[in-house]
């Protein structure tokens, strides 16, 4: 993946994501995958169905930054994720269709969620899931983001994503971790304990990959 250690040249992850989304070329990465199985092994061993409805396909991983594809499809149904931060920065680009990102904080006033807690697990194999309690959040903002725009988040910044097409892509990049947790807020009660990601098979990551091809040279 030339041109991939750029990374090490920025202190931000604006910065990294602005230079570097310039620079790449996704459609021609991805068709080298395609023809190249090591490659495609390689993409396989961290791509997986995300529990908040969407495939999360990562491209790069050098154990600080990750790169991944995102995409959301109509296949998934109208499943609404879960509110949530994270462990690190991101930064993110629309590449088809478009979503709501929805930015809360906690406070008095705010609606009742049930919150947990959530972190990586046996290698990032699978991940652990936590009662935590009862909090109050209240959703301060709602912006629609399209095909073009950039979202920029900080690890402890509150937020959901609704897709708002039938299809949707993004190109995401994160940094490294901030902490060891990530917050999940739900109106639902949940089983705590462990659980398995659903890796994608090579049939499955092979039809999102043309798929994608397909709808990104249609505009």
């Amino acid at each position: 993946m030339a041109g991939l250690n750029l990374f090490a040249n920025y202190e931000r992850i604006e910065t990294k994501f602005d230079d570097f989304s310039g620079d790449f070329d996704l459609v021609g990465f991805i068709r080298q995958a395609q023809h190249d199985p090591e490659l495609m092994q390689t993409i396989l061993a961290g791509s997986y169905i995300h529990d908040n409805g969407f495939y999360k396909i990562t491209l790069f991983d050098d154990a600080v930054h990750k790169l991944r594809l995102h995409i959301w499809t109509n296949s998934k149904g109208d499943y609404m994720e879960n509110i949530h931060n994270h462990r690190w920065d991101l930064h993110s680009r629309i590449l088809i269709g478009s979503y709501k990102n929805e930015l809360y904080v906690r406070g008095a006033g705010g609606e009742r969620y049930h919150e947990y807690s959530y972190r990586p697990h046996n290698g990032g194999q699978s991940y652990e899931f936590f009662y935590v309690g009862i909090c109050d959040l209240k959703c301060v903002n709602t912006i629609e983001k399209f095909q073009g725009d950039q979202v920029f988040l900080g690890h402890e910044e509150i937020h959901r994503v609704s897709p708002s097409s039938d299809y949707t892509a993004s190109l995401f990049l994160s940094g490294g971790p901030h902490k060891m947790n990530t917050e999940v807020f739900s109106k639902s009660q949940y089983d705590q304990g462990n659980v398995a990601y659903h890796y994608l098979s090579l049939q499955e990551l092979e039809f999102l990959f043309e798929d994608f091809l397909t709808r990104i040279a249609h505009g």
